[in-house]
């Protein structure tokens, strides 16, 4: 192999690496940054979607005021989809030491407030 050679296969070689690189550092992030856009506005389409198929807003609200009151943990869930779930499976007075960055990023950031859901309802509903 000439010199020209190898140097356009090192070219290569280096240009491939910074691509596979770029994209295990860039896809995740860019996961990460959809599933926030996407995550409130189907949290609370899920809300009107139950209280137009129960046809009863106001037992949606008061479904949502009996959740907010549960405490518990479930580790029964993985943490990993914990962002799928209603309530945070991991506990919602967990003390915060105890719970990982990716824990308290993952859930927090992709869930509205349990209280803001309920106003959200109560809107819809025009209870007040």
């Amino acid at each position: 192999m000439s010199f020209f050679g190898r140097a356009l296969f090192i070219g290569e070689v280096t240009v491939f690496f910074l691509v596979w690189v770029g994209m295990v550092l860039f896809t995740p992030l860019m996961m990460f940054m959809l599933k926030l856009l996407i995550s409130h506005e189907r949290v609370y389409q899920a809300d009107v979607t139950a209280a137009e198929l129960t046809r009863n807003p106001e037992a949606v609200i008061r479904a949502l005021e009996k959740l907010d009151l549960f405490a518990g943990p479930t580790w029964s869930i993985n943490s990993a989809i914990g962002h799928l779930c209603v309530i945070n499976p991991m506990g919602k007075h967990m003390n915060m030491a105890e719970q990982t960055f990716r824990d308290r990023i993952l859930h927090y950031s992709t869930h509205p407030s349990m209280q803001k859901r309920i106003e959200a309802m109560k809107a819809m509903a025009y209870i007040h």
